[in-house]
């Protein structure tokens, strides 16, 4: 026989309720930071984005660890060590939100710049053999 289950709470069940639907979330202006210290760590990224821009309040005392895990699994523990170092180094603290922003514009605009490059020598490479064609169907011509 099984033993007798507690039901859950009130509580409890909104929480599970929350968690479920973090995809519908928008603005949580109304919830105590006790309970989004709760329901915040089972965002993805894109639904912590989400729902940090449509809430007014600041939500760094609860999102700024959540951000410094991103940040972590993004761009690995040598490069987190690194702001880590810089920022006691300065004597500074920065969002951990605002580094992960920093961070990846910083990779984009790497990878622009390498996809340029490489579409370059694809156009130059493409561009000899191309007049090598040219000269070759010239000399059979003549």
């Amino acid at each position: 026989m099984e033993p007798e289950r507690k039901p859950l709470s009130l509580l409890e069940l909104c929480f599970r309720s929350a968690v479920d639907n973090l995809r519908y979330m928008n603005s949580v202006d109304n919830l105590e930071m006790g309970l989004l210290k709760r329901i915040l760590p089972h965002c993805t990224l894109e639904q912590l984005t989400h729902i940090e821009s449509c809430t007014e309040m600041d939500l760094t005392g609860v999102t700024d660890v959540l951000w410094k895990r991103f940040f972590q699994r993004e761009f690995g523990e040598a490069d987190m060590n690194v702001a880590i170092k810089r920022m006691k180094e300065s004597g500074v603290r920065y969002k951990w939100k605002k580094l992960f922003e920093e961070k990846t514009e910083k990779q984009k605009q790497v990878e622009q710049r390498m996809s340029a490059g490489l579409r370059n020598k694809y156009e130059a490479a493409n561009a000899g053999t191309q007049y090598a064609g040219i000269n070759l169907v010239c000399m059979k011509l003549f």
